[in-house]
């Protein structure tokens, strides 16, 4: 297990002059952009939801994503612990492929469930979502 010190990112100093609440997300979004990529990579050989959950539903159940949604957006859910979790949207782009949206839904630091704008590390909300 590794402390809290040897996860800090390399701007940890700026991180530190944060407001607590930006200061804990600061933290870890650097992750959740690697993830976005990584889910953004597979979902974007893609046009269709239903084939995106025929390829990939199985072994996302595997590894423990839960994968939700139905005709417009499909959801996956990571539990990293027993309170810690993000959930990423994969929506139809706009050139008929699939993408994993900008915003992350995740619970900050004072257990308020938010969403954050993975583009400009800012809070945000639904109708931004792929609105770049």
């Amino acid at each position: 297990m590794t402390s809290k010190e040897d996860r800090q990112t390399p701007n940890s100093s700026a991180a530190e002059a944060l407001p607590l609440d930006k200061r804990c997300i600061c933290e870890t979004i650097p992750k959740m952009r690697e993830r976005r990529a990584f889910f953004a990579a597979i979902a974007g050989k893609y046009a269709s939801m239903d084939a995106f959950v025929r390829d990939n539903g199985h072994w996302l159940d595997m590894v423990g994503i839960g994968l939700t949604g139905g005709e417009n957006r499909l959801t996956l859910h990571l539990q990293l612990d027993g309170s810690e979790y993000e959930t990423y949207f994969i929506e139809s782009g706009r050139d008929g492929r699939l993408v994993v949206g900008n915003l992350v839904g995740f619970q900050d630091w004072t257990c308020a469930n938010r969403l954050l704008d993975l583009d400009t590390g800012e809070y945000g909300n639904e109708r931004q979502q792929n609105d770049k």
